[in-house]
């Protein structure tokens, strides 16, 4: 059984036609998903690439709190996927749109010995062949380059077993597909100009558009959004043309075909605009997740899966010994209808980039079908209960003593600060049946709801290891310090 694993960077799950968007982004995708099994609650461990890939590729979390660690992320300790199916004799390559998955970008700006994403892979096609047409004219690669390399390796393949793995690179800012994508959706009834907001001339998205996604003097809000999904458009006409070329082939038949995200893309949500990295809400860590299978009956699962069971469901569908690194569970039981769900839960974390420090909040993030609670926690003053003692030390001790719903009853008004508003330590808790937008949180007014959960997530943090290293920074050599802010700033990371 041939393996074809899609991975399109920045891709919103409520942006495509199979999961209940109004405009036609995806018809390809759509047709995929109408034959295979479509997840609809896939939870990603991080919102942006690094920490997300390593989760999908080795079924492992990470403690992503420093730059260094990040870096970091690529020397993988682990057996990946694709060293897996290598080992089964399979023909394994891959073809990369993004700049900070290259061997080139990993040697340059860690050391010339390391390794990264490459590992396990015959063929690693990094090649970023064009510019982009915006003003900072990063490298990339375009989606119709990526597949027609697909396309050459799949025909090169097909005698035998192969695991192709492709990254597309056009979802993520700025949003820049060839002009006919580009101009698809400016003028139709889903177009809405009236709101604008500015350029922030710095690279993140708090308010307003972040200076990588800029499109020229472009402040029109629905304008970006309507560029965003033309890309998609544009992605998916070229994983058409590949899905065309299997049944060309006639190796359709014999092809697992996995369509899926990394993160999403903040949309305005949370005052957060066309980037990713900076939060842990739905729009950002809900992704889409299409398995195809020859064997396999349609259908649409919504219990949560998490970006950790990739490895292993795939693995486990081919027949091949899944490492005992994994923290995740195969998913062929919510396939094949042997069981309702493989777990109760997903955590997420994440602390985005300023410089070659970190801000000073990690985010981290459990996730249930109905409850979601984000905290977020000081890296710089030390633990969130550290944090607390110190800023209400009433609070404090009514939870050392009576435990944390009694202890919030009964201080009151010294226990608001507990409850996060936006940018703040805090806690917010977020009921996604009632609340898809997550707009309301009701982490003082569900308190034992937040109890319950915060429970989970220090269980969870405690069981992996999670360590805040904020000050205990891991060192970047110095000359490289500039290769990288360079290529980070560039990306949008900082």
């Amino acid at each position: 059984m041939n393996v074809v694993f899609i991975l399109v960077d920045a891709l919103r799950a409520d942006h495509l036609g199979c999961y209940g968007y109004g405009r036609k982004t995806s018809p390809n995708i759509d047709a995929l998903a109408a034959g295979s099994t479509v997840f609809e609650t896939a939870i990603a461990h991080a919102s942006f690439t690094y920490p997300s890939m390593k989760s999908i590729f080795t079924s492992t979390y990470s403690a992503c709190d420093n730059l260094g660690a990040i870096l970091n992320e690529v020397q993988f300790d682990y057996k990946t996927m694709a060293e897996c199916f290598k080992e089964q004799g399979y023909a394994t390559a891959a073809v990369i749109g993004n700049l900070v998955l290259t061997r080139e970008f990993i040697k340059e700006c860690i050391s010339k010995d390391a390794t990264g994403f490459d590992k396990g892979f015959d063929v690693y096609d990094d090649a970023l062949q064009e510019r982009e047409p915006t003003e900072r004219g990063e490298m990339t690669r375009s989606a119709e380059s990526i597949a027609k390399s697909a396309i050459q390796l799949i025909r090169r393949n097909a005698g035998g077993n192969f695991f192709l793995f492709l990254h597309f690179m056009d979802c993520h800012a700025p949003y820049v597909p060839p002009k006919r994508f580009h101009e698809m959706f400016l003028k139709d009834k889903h177009f809405d100009g009236s709101a604008r907001i500015e350029i922030s001339g710095i690279n993140f998205g708090n308010g307003k558009i972040p200076n990588y996604a800029a499109l020229g003097k472009e402040t029109r809000v629905g304008y970006y959004v309507a560029a965003y999904d033309g890309a998609i458009r544009y992605v998916d006409a070229c994983v058409g043309n590949i899905l065309g070329e299997l049944k060309r082939l006639g190796i359709d038949g014999n092809t697992m075909v996995i369509l899926m995200s990394d993160h999403g893309e903040a949309m305005g949500e949370h005052n957060i605009y066309f980037t990713h990295g900076l939060g842990l809400y739905e729009g950002t860590i809900r992704v889409p997740l299409i398995i195809y299978h020859p064997e396999f009956k349609a259908k649409r699962v919504k219990p949560i899966v998490r970006l950790v069971d990739l490895m292993p469901t795939i693995l486990d569908v081919n027949g091949i010994a899944v490492p005992q690194q994994a923290r995740g569970k195969s998913v062929l039981p919510l396939i094949d209808g042997s069981a309702e769900r493989i777990c109760n839960e997903a955590f997420s974390a994440i602390n985005a980039v300023q410089g070659f420090k970190r801000f000073e909040t990690m985010l981290y993030s459990v996730r249930e079908q109905r409850w979601k609670l984000i905290q977020r926690e000081s890296i710089k003053k030390g633990s969130f209960w550290k944090e607390l003692a110190g800023k209400v030390p009433a609070v404090w001790r009514k939870i050392r003593e009576f435990g944390f719903s009694r202890a919030i009853r009964e201080t009151g008004k010294q226990a608001k600060w507990m409850f996060a508003t936006e940018g703040q330590p805090g806690i917010e808790l977020y009921d996604l049946e009632n609340d898809p937008d997550e707009l309301s949180n009701l982490a003082e007014s569900e308190l034992e709801e937040t109890e319950r959960l915060h429970a989970k997530l220090e269980k969870w943090k405690q069981e992996i290891s999670f360590k805040n290293k904020g000050e205990q920074l891991e060192e970047v050599p110095d000359k490289s310090k500039e290769v990288i802010r360079r290529r980070l700033k560039s990306l949008g990371y900082i």
